[in-house]
């Protein structure tokens, strides 16, 4: 195709520019420049010397911009090139479907059908009227009349009786007999060539007869074939298309739904933030409160043992001052312990923290050991679980309070602000209990 169009280029050379022109815009599929060379006044019917159209070239480069510009500039899309080839056949071998289908709707056909075409409407071939050769024995006899020798004689007048002498007539009658024979033999092998052509013709007629049949044939299938593969396609894209509206529909269909679900899951979270800012608010103040109430709980317990000391101190000496002084207890720290309990009571009883019952609960009268040091007891065992679980490593829960445990208690009461005494009583396990409390709501 390269060749083809340097032929087309060189058979325009002597072209108007626009032609030339038109012919590179071609070449290079700029569809631009061949737009501005047809405006112009280029040539879109210009062939090269063996018939070749620039529609061909733009069929070949597979540029279906091209061809239909070159189509709507008025080129002929019929046209046979020398090698029996029209732009309808150059798309059929570059297997180009669009371009295929444009020239099929604008009455392009391919070469095979022209030419049966032309040759059906081409009229009966007269019959051959070369005349035969002449049969040699016709042909008349040769003169049997001679002329006389003609002597000739030396350019210096003597006489030269050795020269060779020439009867002319005889001479030219065989060279006409001669000349006879030859034309006759010519016109014998002209006349079988001429027969041999006829019959190649006539072979040729009916191989191209058989090949345009089948190429119809085929090209009703194929065509046929197109039909159905563009039928199915649109179905496809119809199923394609309800798809796709389906899948809009719910896509939107989802989204509005998941947008509601944001919403209530925000307000949820709103109400749940807002709840849980009054939890923490309830839960701090009930916690100062219960440390106020603990801290004087233990100024009471501290009181008490003192007291305690001094009876115990009073009953040994058996001092009657100390006697006096076990009968009689100062009013105001009985007032003090009776309005402690109470507030106690209170601070237990409110609703909404029924969890702080089983860390608050408090002794009612002394802080004595609950159990032997050498026998198991469960609230030991308890306070052992409780101290592990802070961090003090008390050893087993075994409920025998141990070496480890004593120490683990007197760390525990240094922490808290206790008497280190190393025992188990209830204002220790009351500690514990809200100690592991304030450690489970951090």
């Amino acid at each position: 195709m390269t060749s083809m169009l340097s032929r087309i280029i060189g058979e325009i050379a002597n072209v108007a520019d626009p032609t030339l022109r038109l012919a590179t815009a071609v070449d290079k599929s700029s569809l631009a420049s061949a737009r501005k060379a047809l405006k112009k006044g280029a040539d879109p019917n210009h062939r090269d010397s063996e018939g070749r159209t620039l529609l061909m070239v733009a069929a070949f480069n597979r540029n279906l911009d091209l061809v239909k510009l070159l189509a709507e500039a008025g080129a002929d899309l019929n046209v046979v090139s020398e090698f029996g080839n029209t732009a309808m056949d150059v798309a059929s071998e570059t297997g180009d479907t669009d371009i295929i289908f444009y020239l099929l709707g604008h009455g392009a056909e391919r070469a095979e059908k022209i030419t049966a075409g032309r040759a059906a409407s081409r009229p009966e071939a007269a019959p051959d009227s070369t005349p035969a050769p002449a049969d040699p024995a016709d042909r008349p006899p040769p003169s049997e009349t001679r002329p006389e020798p003609v002597e000739t004689a030396d350019t210096d007048g003597r006489d030269d009786s050795n020269r060779a002498t020439t009867p002319p007539a005889d001479a030219a009658a065989s060279d006409s007999a001669d000349e006879r024979i030859q034309a006759a033999e010519s016109r014998a092998a002209a006349e079988e060539r001429l027969r041999a052509e006829i019959a190649g013709r006539r072979r040729a007629e009916a191989d191209l007869e058989a090949l345009r049949k089948r190429d119809d044939g085929a090209e009703t299938d194929q065509a046929g074939l197109l039909e159905a593969e563009i039928e199915a396609r649109k179905a496809v894209e119809k199923e394609l298309a309800a798809q796709r509206d389906e899948v809009e529909a719910l896509t939107k269909e989802f989204e509005q739904q998941l947008d509601k679900e944001l919403a209530e899951f925000e307000t949820a979270e709103t109400e749940l933030a807002d709840q849980r800012d009054r939890f923490r608010d309830m839960a701090s103040s009930y916690r100062e409160q219960l440390e106020q109430e603990t801290e004087q709980r233990q100024k009471l317990e501290d009181e008490l043992e003192t007291l305690k000391r001094k009876r115990a101190l009073a009953a040994k000496s058996k001092m009657a001052p100390a006697r006096k002084n076990k009968g009689t207890i100062n009013p105001a720290l009985v007032l003090a312990m009776f309005a402690l309990a109470i507030g106690v009571a209170w601070v237990l009883t409110i609703d909404g923290v029924p969890f702080l019952s089983q860390f608050t609960q408090m002794p009612e009268t002394d802080d004595t050991p609950l159990a032997p040091s050498d026998e198991p007891d469960e609230n030991i065992a308890e306070a052992q679980r409780i101290l592990t679980y802070l961090g003090y490593k008390p050893g087993p829960a075994d409920g025998v309070p141990g070496n480890r445990t004593r120490a683990a208690l007197r760390a525990f009461q240094a922490d808290v602000g206790l008497a280190q005494t190393g025992e188990v009583n209830q204002t220790v396990l009351a500690r514990l209990k809200a100690a592991a409390h304030r450690q489970r709501s951090r």
